[in-house]
């Protein structure tokens, strides 16, 4: 049986009314006490968010500003796309049936566990830091942009485009400590905050115990091996991560796509033009102008862009050079 409690009114202080105690969850956000005019509010439905406004959407998941009313506490919420949106979405694909639609949300919810399932593993600096789960998603910080909304405006120098690298590269090493692969390391993927940069967006990373061989990731980041649909490791965050450097410096991916005038990396994405990369190196550039970066940069991209993926080098190969070009970097 619940014991009554008094509380003051704001009437009198000797007029007195009886009351259930005020539960934890509204305790824990310094609510008020739900008004008797909605006696089924409970804490189990009690919702503490607001969505504010749509940051944005991927292949399964959309990501929605939400805001704390009272604490004004603001965090970005991740959940499946095609439960989000609801069947008269007018983001809903016009020609997906039913049991297509259905099979996507699956899909989604799949990959958006296996993205918790990793974030809850890793903990570092540099890797966008997991919250919570929430409803049927889960909680993650704001930040300013993306790096990809930097690059679209203009190149970046060779000082920013290493300090970029760097930040990332230290994201990586720490997924590999873990034996976890990313595997969609690209510029949409790369958050920006006035402290720097973080890696995001976990929803195609794996636990390596050997090698895989699923063919995934976006294709003007992905690897030779991968596109060959060979057995790829660790390396081949390496390349994404070489390409992802060149892009900053070049403003356009190291390729030439069969796609007639349109090289440059904001056209076709903001487009969405297909790309047809071959499984080798034919119209491969990895050579940069000497006035865009020096010769140890131009060094380590091409470690980073080597075929091979014996031969290309580690993670931690990647930050000893980096501290070598600019010993301020981690400083």
């Amino acid at each position: 049986m619940l014991v009554a409690r008094q509380i003051p009114t704001p009437q009198s202080q000797n007029k007195k009314r009886n009351s259930t105690p005020l539960p934890l969850q509204y305790q824990k956000f310094n609510l008020a006490e739900p008004r008797s005019s909605h006696p089924s509010k409970t804490p189990k439905d009690y919702d503490p968010f607001r969505v504010e406004k749509l940051l944005g959407t991927g292949g399964y998941a959309v990501v929605n500003l939400v805001k704390n009313p009272v604490t004004r506490e603001e965090y970005a919420y991740k959940t499946n796309k095609y439960k989000t949106l609801g069947p008269n979405s007018e983001m809903k694909n016009a020609e997906m049936t039913n049991e297509e639609r259905k099979n996507e949300e699956r899909l989604g919810e799949k990959m958006l566990n296996i993205e918790m399932q990793i974030m809850e593993k890793i903990s570092h600096g540099r890797c966008i830091r997991y919250i919570r789960r929430w409803k049927q998603g889960m909680l993650l910080p704001v930040k300013d942009c993306d790096l990809f909304s930097i690059i679209e405006k203009k190149e970046l120098s060779e000082k920013a485009t290493l300090r970029t690298i760097y930040d990332v590269a230290l994201a990586i090493n720490h997924l590999h400590e873990k034996n976890i692969l990313h595997r969609d390391i690209k510029p949409e993927n790369i958050l920006v905050d006035k402290d720097g940069y973080y890696l995001a967006d976990y929803g195609l990373s794996c636990e390596l115990k050997d090698t895989r061989s699923e063919v995934t990731g976006s294709p003007e980041y992905v690897s030779p091996e991968i596109l060959a649909k060979k057995p790829y490791n660790k390396s081949t965050d390496i390349w994404s991560l070489g390409v992802v450097m060149y892009v900053c410096l070049h403003g356009e991916v190291p390729y030439d796509p069969v796609v007639p005038q349109t090289t440059r990396i904001t056209s076709k994405i903001r487009k969405n033009t297909p790309l047809i990369l071959k499984p080798h190196p034919v119209g491969f550039k990895v050579l940069l102008n000497s006035q865009i970066a020096s010769s140890p940069t131009r060094q380590l991209l091409r470690g980073m862009l080597t075929y091979n993926p014996n031969d290309r080098l580690t993670i931690q190969q990647v930050l000893i050079a980096l501290k070598s070009i600019d010993p301020s970097l981690g400083v």
